[in-house]
């Protein structure tokens, strides 16, 4: 071993004697010292004088480095369990954890195949039509319902009002006073939320 350090050491001064060192070393003064390999990180440099090579130490459980490298400390695993997310992929000491949406999420911050954050689909409102359901990628869209139809918020359209005479006898009401309805029927208010009861306007009635 320490015949081969000192040859590892005479071949970094070569080539830095040549202009740079290669690309899997890096300079330090007048010596190429090797890089850390994958999966660890970056201790002490190489020393000639002391014929050792670059020190490096294993990254610890939860961190990373994918390549060679003279960082000082691994990189933190980027995907945590919860918040809409479930682990796809788990992490090791050479490669990144990669997370995927739970069911009911979409993905709102995705990396390199997997996923940083997720949002909950949006629910639509009352007077609101889904347009296209929510994925994995996407958000719920929803649509505004037209005048004259109405969605409670859970239908991919919206249904229109029906609307039906109201069969007044005696003629108008006195102010204050109801008019008098058919027993079988119901008049209730429309909106594009669907019709709500009321007790002085009746644009709409519904067989009850």
């Amino acid at each position: 071993m320490h015949i081969l350090g000192t040859l590892m050491l005479i071949i970094c001064l070569a080539g830095y004697a040549l202009g740079s060192c290669p690309t899997d070393e890096y300079p330090v003064g007048s010596e190429c010292c090797p890089l850390c390999r994958r999966g660890s990180h970056f201790v002490n440099d190489c020393s000639m004088e002391n014929h050792s090579s670059t020190k490096c130490s294993r990254c610890p459980d939860g961190t990373f480095q994918a390549g060679r490298n003279k960082e000082k400390q691994c990189s933190t695993c980027s995907c945590v369990a919860g918040l809409g997310l479930k682990v796809k992929r788990s992490c090791s000491s050479t490669s990144d954890a990669v997370c995927e949406t739970l069911d009911g999420f979409f993905c709102s911050d995705s990396n390199g195949g997997g996923c940083r954050a997720a949002q909950r689909h949006t629910v639509c409102s009352p007077g609101h039509y889904i347009g296209q359901r929510g994925t994995a990628d996407k958000d719920t869209e929803c649509l505004h319902c037209t005048d004259g139809t109405f969605s409670n918020g859970t239908s991919s359209s919206c249904q229109n009002h029906t609307k039906m005479e109201i069969d007044i006898k005696d003629g108008d009401p006195e102010p204050g006073v109801e008019p008098r309805l058919p027993s079988n029927r119901e008049c209730l208010s429309c909106t594009n939320q669907g019709p709500t009861r009321t007790s002085h306007n009746y644009p709409c009635c519904y067989y009850g």
